[in-house]
Formats: C-alpha cells, sequence, structure tokens
C-alpha cells in the first residue's frame, strides 16, 4: 500500500528495492516469531553400546565384552556414545563404561528379570539425542527368553551391530517351555509338552 501511494519522488527501481527490503524482512520477522526452525540432516552417529549382563553369558563371554569395549573406546575417535546394560540378575556385574569425558558419554542400566533384547532395543534408541544417527552395537548371545528382538529393529530402521558372546562351556541342561492346555474337564487326559534343551549329550531323568 505505500508502495502503491508513495508520493515520492525516487526513481522506480529504487522505491521497488525498497518495497522487496521491506518484504524480506517482515517475512524473517513473522518467521522468527512462529518459531520456524532449519533442521539439516546429520550423519554424526550416536554410537549406542547394549551390553547382555544376562547369567546366561558365562565369565568368558563377560571378559570378551570387556575387551570389546576397551577396544571400541580406543578406536572410536570423538564420536559420542553411551553404555548400557540390559537383563540383569543379582549376581551378574554391571557392565562398566571406559573412562570417557563425562559430555561424550551416557550409561544406563535396563535392569530385568529376564532376558528381553526387544526391550533393550528399544531403550538404546530412546537415549539417543534428537541430531544424531543411531548406531547400536548389540553385544549379547542372543539367547532371549521374552519379547521379539527382529520386530524391534524392524520398527526402529536403526543401524544395528551384532557382537555374539560366547556361550558358557559348562554342561547345562534346561527346560525352556511346558506347553498345556489351559483348561481341561475332570477325568479327561490331556497332553503336556516339556522342551528341554541342552549343550551336550547326556541322559537325564525328568519328573513331573
Amino acid at each position: 500500500l505505500l508502495y502503491v501511494r508513495s508520493l515520492s519522488d525516487f526513481p522506480a527501481r529504487q522505491r521497488q528495492c525498497s518495497l522487496i527490503t521491506r518484504a524480506v524482512i517482515l517475512t524473517l520477522l513473522l518467521c522468527s516469531g512462529a518459531g520456524m526452525t532449519l533442521l539439516l540432516p546429520s550423519a554424526e552417529p550416536w554410537v549406542v553400546f547394549l551390553t547382555d549382563v544376562s547369567p546366561s553369558i558365562g565369565s568368558e563371554g563377560q571378559t570378551a565384552a570387556q575387551e570389546f569395549l576397551r577396544k571400541a573406546d580406543l578406536s572410536r575417535g570423538l564420536h559420542p556414545a553411551a553404555w548400557i546394560s540390559f537383563a540383569r540378575s543379582a549376581t551378574a556385574p554391571t557392565a562398566t563404561a571406559p573412562n570417557t569425558a563425562p559430555d561424550k558419554i551416557t550409561s544406563a542400566t535396563v535392569a530385568a528379570p529376564e532376558t528381553n533384547i526387544e526391550q533393550a532395543l528399544d531403550s538404546a534408541v530412546a537415549s539417543v539425542p534428537p541430531g544424531y544417527v543411531p548406531r547400536i552395537v548389540l553385544l549379547s548371545d542372543g539367547n532371549q527368553t521374552t519379547g521379539d528382538a527382529l520386530a524391534a529393529a524392524a520398527r526402529h530402521q536403526a543401524e544395528i551391530w551384532t557382537v555374539p558372546l560366547p556361550a558358557p562351556a559348562a554342561p547345562e541342561v534346561q527346560v525352556t517351555a511346558v506347553k498345556a492346555p489351559a483348561e481341561v474337564r475332570e477325568g479327561e487326559p490331556f497332553l503336556i509338552e516339556a522342551e528341554i534343551a541342552s549343550n551336550h549329550t547326556d541322559t537325564c531323568h525328568v519328573e513331573l
């Protein structure tokens, strides 16, 4: 309106430049007042080391995990990282982070009575601050007792690297599942199915 009704005797080009300048300033003020933010894609990774400390990880697996974390800390450079241990038990030690600058590392623990890799992956992705690309390094024997790790990996679409930990070498036999009908009638025969796993060939006696 000022441009059309202006009584100044400035040249037309100068008045057009003034109009464009005022329009740009007004647009920037409106964007600033609206809280507009320019988000640029980031390629800087935030590495989360996810360590399984469940009872199925023996002393050999714990030693291998700590050695891997030590080497990873020496080679990761300036990339920020976080250390998370999951599936803790009363006797399992807590995975400790190597000596790193406090502003470059966070540590946490996902306490659970069972090995739930899905829950651990959810916690790992949630711990990554905005503006970073999540990169998960999972150290585990892969023996999950609950949850669905593959579903969590597909849901988050994060880069996940797996480091298999050695299983205990000691002989072990366990009842992994017992399946029975939810309801039966009195006197009705029914079937009970038990799944028994062993890491060695053995003969055992099963008592119901």
